[in-house]
C-alpha cells in the first residue's frame, strides 16, 4: 500500500487496522485480539487523534490520549500500545523518522490486576450447578452451555479455546484423566501448541 506523506494518523490508524484484519482472516491473529485492535482503534484513537497529521503525532499529543482514558485506565493503556506500533510501523514505511516515535515517554495509566485465581470452593460451586444442570435437575441454561463453563472451570482455560475446542483436540490416551491438545489459542504464536493436562 503506498501513503502519501501528509495522510493524517486516523486514514494510516484504519489502513493497519485493515491489514490486521488481512491477518484475522488467515488464521494469523487471534479473533479476541483482532476485536480489541478494533475497539482501540476506532474507539479511541481514531475519534482523539485522527485528524492530526502522522508526522505530526509528537509527546504531547500522546499526553493528551493519556489523559482523555484517564477514566478507562486498561483501554487507555491498550490504545497506547497500539498506537506505538502504528508509530512503529509509519517509520518502517519512512512516513515518519527513524526512532521519533514518543510513545515510551508516556507513562501507562496504574491497572488493577483483574486476574485472581478462584478459591477452591468457588470451583467447587461452579461444577456442582453446572453438573445438576447436565442432569436436567437445573434449567438456567443448555448442558452443553453447563459442559463448557465445567470445563472452563476446571482447566483455566479460555472461552474461546474452549468454545472452539474439536475432538480430534481431546486425548483420552495421555496422562492420567486425558489431555487438551490446543493448537488454535490466544498465544499460539508465542508458545505453539499448548496442552491442558
Amino acid at each position: 500500500m503506498h501513503f502519501d506523506e501528509s495522510i493524517s494518523f486516523g486514514a494510516f490508524a484504519l489502513a493497519w487496522l485493515d491489514e490486521r484484519k488481512e491477518e484475522h482472516r488467515t488464521n494469523e491473529l487471534a479473533r479476541s485480539t483482532w476485536y480489541s485492535y478494533r475497539r482501540s482503534v476506532t474507539g479511541v484513537l481514531v475519534p482523539l487523534l485522527g485528524s492530526v497529521p502522522l508526522a505530526e503525532v509528537d509527546v504531547v499529543a500522546l499526553r493528551e490520549l493519556r489523559k482523555a482514558t484517564v477514566e478507562i485506565p486498561a483501554r487507555g493503556n491498550q490504545a497506547l500500545d497500539i498506537a506505538r506500533r502504528i508509530l512503529l510501523e509509519a517509520e518502517r514505511r519512512g512516513l515518519r523518522p527513524r526512532g521519533s516515535t514518543p510513545s515510551r515517554q508516556v507513562r501507562r495509566h496504574p491497572e488493577l490486576a483483574s486476574t485472581n485465581p478462584a478459591a477452591p470452593e468457588a470451583i467447587r460451586d461452579v461444577c456442582e450447578v453446572c453438573q445438576q444442570v447436565r442432569a436436567g435437575e437445573l434449567d438456567v441454561c443448555h448442558p452443553n452451555l453447563a459442559a463448557m463453563f465445567e470445563l472452563i472451570a476446571l482447566t483455566g482455560a479460555r472461552l474461546s479455546e474452549i468454545r472452539d475446542l474439536e475432538w480430534s483436540c481431546v486425548r483420552l490416551d495421555e496422562g492420567a484423566h486425558g489431555v487438551l491438545r490446543l493448537r488454535r489459542h490466544k498465544t499460539v504464536r508465542r508458545i505453539g501448541e499448548k496442552r491442558i493436562v
